[in-house]
Parts: C-alpha cells; structure tokens; sequence
C-alpha cells in the first residue's frame, strides 16, 4: 500500500496542480503515509494544514496548538501596528504558508517521492498557495481556553483571497495572489494580517 500510494504521488506532483482537487488529493494521501509511517509529529506544520483540509476547519487540540503559539506573541500587539505581533517572523512563515512548503519538501524527500511542486523555478508552489488559501478559505480555526484571564486568539480565517492592491500597481508586470487572514480575539476585537505573492518578472515571493 505504501508503494502504490507513493507511486501515485510521484505521478501526481510531477505537473503543476491544476485545480484546488489536485491540492487536496496531495495532501490526503500525503496524510496517509505519514500516518503510516508514524512521523506526522516530525511536520506539525504539514500534519496541520493536512488536517485543516480533510476537515474543513478545525476546533480542539489541533488548531489549539497553533493559536497557542501565536497567543504567545500577543504581548507586542498594537493596534496601531499589528505587523509588530510577529517580531521573529514566525507567524508570518506559517501565515504565507512558507512553513508548509519547507515541511512539504522534506516530508515527500524523506519517503521517497519525486515531485516538482517545491522544485524549479517556484510557479508549481505558487499555485499551490493560491489554490490552498481558497480550499481553506472561511474554514475557522476556533478554541475557547477556560479560565484564561488575558485575550487570546479564539478565531483565525481567510477571509478573502485578493493580492494587495498597492504592490500590483507598483509592479504590474507579474502575476499576483493574496489572502488575508482575520483574527479574531476573545475580547471581541479584531485584525487583519495579509500577504501576497507575485511571479513572472523578478521572481516569486
């Protein structure tokens, strides 16, 4: 079962995806075999968003783990400058989806499969950032942490999947993607937090 699943991977990433069921099929049969193999705990970031996809949102320990982390960086939020939240970058990684591709790469090495979607000259992962962000879009992670006396983050969506305008217009020449992400805290406020990527002239972000 290994080798099959394996062999139909390595057919099946050996093109860019061209719709977001090409995306999800990876990332389902991806899931198998790490649960097969018993090292979904060595990609957290990959087991995440493959579970995010098979459940179409997600509520308790898995998503709990993620907002946790970023609760934990709460302490610089302002605001006025809600970019301050992520002073190692480490939201932003997870946010742009860079830790998924970074999981992704090694995860599919280390079994064996041969796929281009993390190679080349990047246009493979840029589809599949734009395909991922609609799959999961208005998909909520949600938790409730009981007798916690500071806000936290009890919500976490894509909420539109646009580029941001004014980076298109100082750059017109590449194709461009975006989504933005809205948090939601316990105490009732909200913040938004975007990225975008572009490629063609001068390259992917």
């Amino acid at each position: 079962m290994r080798e099959a699943i394996i062999e139909k991977l390595g057919k099946h990433l050996c093109a860019p995806p061209s719709g977001e069921a090409d995306v999800v099929y990876a990332l389902v049969q991806i899931r198998k075999l790490m649960e097969r193999d018993k090292v979904s705990s060595s990609y957290p970031r990959l087991k995440f968003f493959c579970d995010w996809v098979v459940h179409g949102g997600l509520a308790g320990k898995e998503a709990q783990r993620v907002l946790i982390e970023i609760d934990d960086r709460l302490k610089y939020y302002d605001n006025r400058k809600p970019w301050e939240i992520d002073p190692d970058g480490k939201v932003g990684d997870l946010l742009s989806f860079q830790s998924l591709c970074v999981e992704f790469h090694h995860s599919l090495k280390s079994m064996g499969v041969e796929q281009i979607w993390t190679k080349g000259d990047g246009y493979a992962w840029f589809g599949v950032k734009k395909l991922f962000s609609e799959i999961i879009r208005d998909c909520p992670l949600e938790i409730t942490r009981k007798d916690y006396e500071f806000p936290y983050i009890s919500r976490l969506e894509i909420t539109d999947c646009e580029p941001w305008e004014a980076g298109m217009k100082a750059n017109p020449g590449p194709e461009h993607i975006g989504w933005n992400w809205t948090f939601t805290l316990s105490d009732g406020r909200t913040f938004k937090m975007g990225h975008s990527s572009s490629y063609g002239r001068g390259g992917t972000t």
